[in-house]
Order: C-alpha cells, then structure tokens, then sequence
C-alpha cells in the first residue's frame, strides 16, 4: 500500500473516530497497521465501555506495553481476589480456618475456637459431648490480628 493511501485511509478512521464509529474507524486502524489509532480504541474500550478484555487486545496490538502490563496487572489482581474469597467461603462452609495473611517464621497456624476446642478434646481424651460452652463454637468470631507498620508504630511513640 502506497503513503498516500495509508494517509487517505487513517484520515478516513480518524473521521469515523470523531463521529464515535469505533468499530468501522479500528478495522481500518487495523487494515493500516496504525498503532496511535488502534491504541485510541483501546482507551474507548477500556474507559468508555468499561471492555477491559478487549482494551487488553487492542494495547498488544498497538505494541503499548505499558498499558498492557497494568490492564494485565489489575486483572491478575481481581483474579486473586475472586480466588481468595472462594477460599474463604469454603474454609468457612467446613468450619477451618483461611487465613492468608503472612506469619512470621515459626509462627504457629491460627485455629479458629471450635478447631482449638475439637483438638483440645482429641489430645484429652474426652468426648466431644463432654465440654459444653455457653455458646455454639459457630458462633465465636475468629480473631484476626491487627496489623500495624513500622511507621504507624513509630508515630505512636
């Protein structure tokens, strides 16, 4: 394809561009190899439309690393929250404990109440139906530590 028609056909996208046609403006984005034009969808998509998935196509197609690694960063990050959430829910469904967080070598594995008292009995030797609490073990809340930086800690000082 010559300059002149190269130039002819990106005025054309840049027109349909404006007229908000997106579609007809990135097929010829993409008939010209036209990066800046291609990565201008990619925008409209990802802000616009809220389509990340396809605004993650368009920025690798457009050769824009750097909004690839982010829209591809976030979407990791929202995948490990889905994931975690799973996790937790079905930890919770069989009454164990989930607890992601980061522990300190040596630091032994938090149990939730129920657990403590279920392993309690075991190493005792008593039945299950021996030790009673004024309240159902599904109802104590699991304690989940607080954590506090070493700045938030030295401005306590």
């Amino acid at each position: 394809m010559e300059a002149s028609e190269k130039a002819m056909l990106v005025r054309r996208g840049n027109e349909l561009f404006n007229n908000k046609d997106y579609k007809n403006a990135l097929k010829i984005y993409l008939a010209v190899d036209n990066h800046g034009g291609i990565a201008r969808i990619a925008s409209i998509m990802e802000h616009e439309k809220k389509d990340r998935v396809t605004a993650l196509k368009l920025y690798k197609k457009a050769k824009h690393h750097v909004n690839v690694e982010k829209l591809a960063y976030e979407m990791a990050q929202a995948i490990r929250l889905l994931i975690k959430e799973d996790k937790e829910k079905e930890a919770l469904a069989n009454g164990e404990n989930f607890n992601p967080g980061y522990k300190i070598s040596g630091q032994a594995p938090t149990l939730l109440p129920h657990e403590a008292l279920i392993r309690a009995k075991a190493k005792l030797g008593i039945k299950a139906n021996k030790i009673h609490f004024s309240e159902s073990d599904k109802d104590i809340i699991p304690w989940r530590p607080i954590v506090i930086s070493k700045k938030d800690l030295d401005e306590m000082k």
